[in-house]
């Protein structure tokens, strides 16, 4: 999966956002913005999308990107009602593409987090927020604050900012506490991929066990 730094948040501006309320045949159009990035969080039932070429759902409690100069369109009719927030959003460059070993370093350490997104956001393309309800209000507070029809919109800009700043901060603290429980249990994050490997490549083998794969990288078991 992709992470996406967003550089100078300061920088932010949200042109356009919303509620979309969903029939069943309804299916995402097919498109590619050059600025905007499109920010998701689902509320009802799920819809399938196509970016990159790989599948990604909306769905109740998921945060997804859609980010800028990138395709995507809709996979198939909706068979139910769908609903979301969505808010439009750019900067003065375009969201910079991390791999995923790499987003994972920053978020896992807030000492590294805070030294490198000290005026940025990272975030995954999609993740499910452990506290929906909190993400929730803080879309339906966007949506309110751009219906005031203030003379300034600075209230409104600065609400886009401070979502993204806690969904960054919502992944730095999941990712940091995944990586405590490694530590404790004697294992580094490399250490964490190579087993998830040895166990993909051994799915198959009926011997496939912990003591296996603890044998096969020379680990004590009761740590595996």
């Amino acid at each position: 999966m992709d992470y996406f730094l967003f550089k100078n948040i300061k920088s932010t501006f949200s042109g356009v956002s919303g509620y979309a309320i969903l029939n069943p045949g309804w299916k995402h159009m097919a498109r590619k913005l050059d600025t905007d990035t499109v920010l998701i969080f689902g509320k009802k039932n799920t819809a399938s999308i196509i970016e990159n070429n790989q599948e990604i759902l909306i769905k109740p409690g998921r945060v997804l990107l859609l980010p800028a100069a990138r395709f995507h369109y809709g996979n198939k009719p909706i068979s139910k009602n769908v609903s979301y927030y969505w808010i439009h959003f750019h900067q003065h460059s375009k969201p910079v593409v991390f791999e995923e070993n790499v987003a994972r370093k920053i978020l896992s350490n807030p000492h590294i987090a805070k030294q490198r997104l000290e005026n940025a956001a990272l975030l995954p393309q999609y993740f499910d927020v452990p506290n929906p309800e909190t993400i929730s209000q803080l879309f339906h507070n966007i949506l309110v604050e751009n219906n005031q029809k203030f003379y300034s919109d600075i209230i409104y800009q600065n609400s886009i900012i401070n979502l993204l700043v806690t969904l960054t901060q919502t992944c730095i603290t999941f990712y940091s506490k995944e990586n405590d429980i490694n530590i404790e249990k004697g294992l580094m994050p490399d250490t964490v991929n190579k087993i998830i490997m040895k166990i993909e490549e051994n799915l198959s083998d009926p011997n496939c066990s912990v003591k296996y794969i603890s044998s096969l990288l020379n680990l004590n078991e009761d740590y595996t």
